[in-house]
């Protein structure tokens, strides 16, 4: 339970620091794409591309359960030594 609890004060600790670097050293970021310019801050862009690539996973992992639907309600087999 302790090396729990330090993994995950330690994971929080480490995106508190960046969050206080972040904010501390505040930028911009220049993006020139196929004639298009996109000028934003730091904070802004990490946090679309944290949203881009959670709704992307999002994507695959609905895409994936309609390829190979489970049944969560599906009683497995009792015997241990059963071959599939």
């Amino acid at each position: 339970m302790l090396k729990i609890t330090l993994k995950y004060f330690l994971i929080f600790l480490g995106f508190s620091i960046v969050a206080v670097w972040i904010s501390n050293n505040y930028g911009t970021v220049d993006i020139f794409w196929l004639g298009y310019k996109i000028h934003t801050s730091v904070p802004m862009f990490l946090l679309s591309m944290w949203l881009v690539f959670f709704m992307v996973g999002k994507v695959f992992g609905i895409i994936n359960w309609i390829i190979h639907p489970t049944n969560p309600f599906k009683k497995k087999s009792q015997c241990k030594d059963s071959i599939e």
